[in-house]
């Protein structure tokens, strides 16, 4: 599922097979940000620029939490792009 999926896959997964996470100890969170760091870098190849408002649509999450995932996905190393506050875009190298 990481490596074909996407999101709405893998919330389907978790919303209905949450108890193996627990068995096996792992931390859906982690996995949900792993696999929006992914989309987030797949966005990238399709395009360059992007508007805050488009990749929240596309992630499925709020313009101010797409500002974060780029912040950590930057700092992490995943991705290279730059923010531009005063446009509200997104470049992604």
């Amino acid at each position: 599922m990481i490596c074909s999926g996407n999101l709405n896959e893998f919330n389907a997964f978790y919303n209905t097979h949450s108890t193996l996470f627990s068995a096996f100890h792992i931390d859906a969170d982690d996995v949900r940000r792993t696999l929006q760091f992914l989309s987030l870098a797949s966005l990238g190849c399709m395009k360059s620029l992007w508007t805050l408002a488009e990749l929240a649509k596309e992630l499925e999450i709020s313009e101010l939490e797409v500002e974060g995932l780029v912040v950590e996905a930057i700092a992490h190393g995943v991705l290279e792009a730059q923010i531009d506050q005063f446009t509200s875009t997104v470049t992604i190298r």
